[in-house]
């Protein structure tokens, strides 16, 4: 390369743009860190820092001239800067050293993630089998889940098939999707992983919608239970009213008709008493 040609590796100003994952000391996304890093070194040139080339010692191969040494140091402590930059602090602990090259970096970091690989594998493979969309707020986090578990898998040496994570897929739906998963076992041949995802993502979004006319229509037909109950009692206290009503004007009527009678007793000794002068 001419000495007067600007490196791409030396112009990123922010790694976190290039690879947004922190890969911490669980290491649940070192295969997507490990292939977005592997991605953006080869997008800038410096893959052969972290994967050295193959060299044929049958070919001979010109002295590198003191710039072209200090360009490659500089482009290898760039590349390892970035692997530091993009871990958290507990995993960079682990691994630093002053000393080490980027590919001392990268290696540690594949060592320290795919080293006692069985028991890593049985870990992961009973984390993948128990995993059910009851433990999950819908299906796109339960879906990512699985699929990064498959990769965890695959990074220590077991691989998952797609077939086996569409069933594992059916058999962790929960029971309002037993429809669903009854429709679709019956296929052949069984749909991919992500055409379920898919169609399970559709299915959960008429399932919602359901569920809103539902409510809906639960809803309007209590509002018109309130309100004919409403009605009901007004009705009912109205009655209740006109009742009172009446009973006080039969009393009035009740006191009338005594006042009535006392005439009638006055008229009576009127009477007697004329008698009487007779």
């Amino acid at each position: 390369m001419a000495e007067n040609k600007v490196h791409p590796a030396t112009i990123v100003s922010n790694i976190k743009a290039c690879i947004p994952i922190t890969l911490d000391y669980e290491g649940k996304q070192y295969n997507n860190w490990s292939t977005l890093f592997q991605l953006h070194c080869r997008a800038n040139m410096v893959i052969n820092h972290i994967q050295p080339l193959t060299v044929n010692p049958s070919v001979a191969v010109p002295a590198p001239t003191e710039s072209e040494k200090a360009l490659t140091q500089r482009l290898d402590d760039i590349v390892r800067q970035w692997i530091y930059g993009t871990i958290s602090n507990d995993l960079l602990n682990s691994i630093l050293d002053p000393d080490d090259s980027a590919v001392d970096a990268w290696n540690k970091l594949q060592q320290f993630f795919l080293n006692n690989k069985s028991a890593r594998a049985l870990q992961f493979d009973a984390q993948f089998t128990n995993t059910k969309l009851a433990h999950f707020d819908g299906v796109k986090s339960y879906c990512a889940k699985l699929k990064t578990l498959a990769d965890n898998l695959r990074n220590v040496g077991d691989k998952v098939s797609d077939n086996r994570m569409a069933l594992q897929l059916l058999k962790g739906l929960s029971e309002e999707y037993k429809p669903f998963r009854t429709s679709v076992r019956h296929l052949n041949p069984l749909p991919s992983f992500d055409t379920l995802h898919l169609m399970l993502e559709l299915e959960e979004h008429e399932n919602a919608t359901d569920l809103s006319i539902e409510s809906h229509v639960e809803a309007h037909i209590t509002q018109s239970h309130l309100s004919s109950q409403n009605n009901a009692d007004n009705s009912h206290y109205s009655s209740r009213g006109n009742n009172q009503r009446n009973g006080g004007n039969g009393r009035k009527t009740t006191k009338g008709k005594g006042s009535s009678g006392k005439g009638k007793g006055a008229s009576g000794n009127q009477q007697r008493n004329g008698g009487a002068s007779q």
